[in-house]
């Protein structure tokens, strides 16, 4: 690749005054279309920056989310763990606890009570 007669950062300096494409060309000394060819390259790399950018921060809040669902599963897991420990004793009452145990379950498990077999 031949070098640059302007660099990246001279050319947005110069444009960030306030002068047109084609007056930075007659200014550095090359051509409207080469100025044109360097300023979209330069946005494609800032589009790229961006968007690694982008994804580090969600990369990192899903990161925060998982580490946050993990809390919330050991604290039920305890619970659960509890609650079953408080059912197994002796004279204790059973049916309060299995609702608890149930609903730390996750919600989706069917009430034992009310799925018996007739027997």
């Amino acid at each position: 690749m031949a070098p640059t007669k302007v660099s990246d950062a001279d050319l947005r300096a110069y444009l960030e005054a306030g002068h047109s494409q084609a007056e930075a060309a007659r200014h550095f000394g090359v051509s409207e279309p080469a100025i044109h060819q360097r300023l979209k390259r330069l946005r494609v790399l800032t589009t790229r920056v961006v968007a690694l950018e982008q994804a580090g921060r969600v990369v990192e809040e899903k990161l925060t989310a998982t580490a946050r669902l993990e809390g919330v599963q050991q604290v039920i897991d305890d619970e659960l763990a509890w609650a079953v420990k408080q059912a197994r004793q002796e004279g204790a009452d059973r049916g309060a606890l299995v609702d608890i145990i149930l609903k730390l379950a996750g919600g989706s498990a069917i009430d034992a009570r009310t799925t018996r077999h007739p027997g």
